[in-house]
């Protein structure tokens, strides 16, 4: 039976509104990844503070909230402490304020010690116990309009989004750091677009009707070979481009790690929207919904390929 004109032209319409968007989109995220590492964090820490208000607009929908000054303030906390944290970052800004201006560089350099400090890991774990406290004393003398279950979103939203969004700005600061982030790109992005174009050609067999009824056993394993051999392919581009000493079957695990748990991260937030009682986390990007939306599959991928070259590579 044809389908009525009509729908046919609202999802041609939908799908070029998401082509356009994807490619806008692409072309800011290439030029981010080429950016400094300090344009890095300040986009890691925009895109982690719009996630966490859509996830407290998502579970608000089911009148439950997220304490919002503890999420923010763990938010900056985290996202900051991810580079910041780091001492032979601070000494390499160091060398490199000195080369600036003399009226500036001054000004710098007396600056430098206090944002490390801020922002170091005593810190963080002081103002976790501080957000911990508040949370508490919110829940003891504000129970009837602070409730357990906003105490748990809460924690939940600060470890779902900024804490795994930090495990990105360390990969960047490592040697060669420039070339490694685009593990975390080419790995989520990878899988969900042959994820995606596997399931809807070939997929027959439903893998979660009741949290994402377009989800494939098919599309899922097309998912996991897209990473793989995308990420086999960085694994032989980057050694040409800059003196990596990475071996290439490491490119390999990552992508077979990497096609898995940006699956997981995909069906994680569609398990949130799907007991949130909503579509999309919100309308940010045309054809693509939230932050939160695009976001998903990076969130659970970032720290994969943190640990895993910290963990196998030695860098």
């Amino acid at each position: 039976m044809p389908m009525p004109a009509g729908i046919a032209g609202s999802e041609e319409y939908d799908m070029a509104v998401r082509v356009i968007s994807g490619i806008i989109g692409a072309i800011f995220l290439i030029l981010v990844l080429l950016a400094p590492p300090s344009v890095i964090l300040i986009v890691i820490l925009a895109a982690s503070l719009l996630a966490v208000f859509e996830f407290r607009q998502a579970v608000q929908s089911v009148h439950r909230t997220v304490d919002p000054f503890s999420a923010v303030l763990m938010t900056v906390m985290l996202v900051i402490n991810s580079r910041f944290g780091n001492p032979a970052v601070i000494a390499e800004l160091s060398e490199t304020i000195a080369e600036w201006p003399p009226s500036i560089s001054s000004f710098a350099q007396s600056i430098l010690p206090l944002a490390a400090f801020v922002f170091s890991s005593g810190s963080v774990r002081v103002v976790a116990f501080m957000c911990m406290v508040w949370l508490f004393g919110r829940l003891i003398f504000q129970n009837d309009r602070f409730h357990l279950d906003d105490l748990t979103m809460t924690f939940t939203a600060v470890l779902y989004i900024p804490f795994l969004m930090s495990f990105i700005a360390p990969i960047r600061s490592m040697e060669h750091g420039a070339a490694l982030i685009w593990c975390v790109i080419v790995g989520s992005v990878m899988t969900d677009t042959t994820a995606y174009f596997v399931g809807v050609n070939l997929g027959r067999h439903k893998l979660l009707p009741a949290i994402s009824p377009k989800k494939t056993v098919e599309g899922a394993i097309g998912g996991v070979l897209g990473s793989m051999v995308s990420m086999g392919v960085l694994g032989l581009l980057v050694p040409a481009v800059v003196r990596v000493d990475v071996p290439w079957v490491h490119f390999l695990m990552m992508g077979l790690l990497c096609g898995i748990v940006s699956q997981v991260g995909d069906w994680s937030a569609s398990a949130i929207k799907r007991s949130s009682g909503i579509k999309d986390f919100g309308k940010l990007i045309p054809g693509h919904g939230g932050m939160l939306d695009r976001i998903d599959s990076i969130l659970f991928v970032g720290p994969v390929v943190y640990l895993y070259l910290r963990t196998f590579t030695g860098l």
